[in-house]
């Protein structure tokens, strides 16, 4: 019996006959083609970091025609005028 917080002696015959559950091998492959996916989307700076930088650049573009053809839609002779009197006053 254990005693003061040890542990009690626990053999490598006892260790090797605690059944330990594994998926089919057909289900482990595709864990593993999952995680390794995942593994080049995290940490693959080639494949990660330039789709990023391009999901940004797409952003920006979207947002720079929405607010030019924001301003395309002003008054002709207001246009500049009016949009740079709202920056001012924000």
């Amino acid at each position: 019996m254990a005693h003061r917080g040890s542990q009690p002696f626990v053999s490598n015959d006892m260790l090797n006959k605690i059944p330990i559950p594994l998926p089919p091998l057909s289900e482990q492959e595709r864990i593993v083609a999952i995680l390794d996916k995942l593994d080049a989307l995290v940490n693959d700076l080639s494949i990660g970091l330039p789709a990023e930088i391009e999901a940004r650049r797409k952003q920006y573009e979207y947002y720079r025609n929405k607010l030019l053809g924001a301003i395309h839609e002003l008054p002709r002779p207001f246009s500049l005028l009016f949009f740079s009197a709202n920056l001012m006053a924000s």
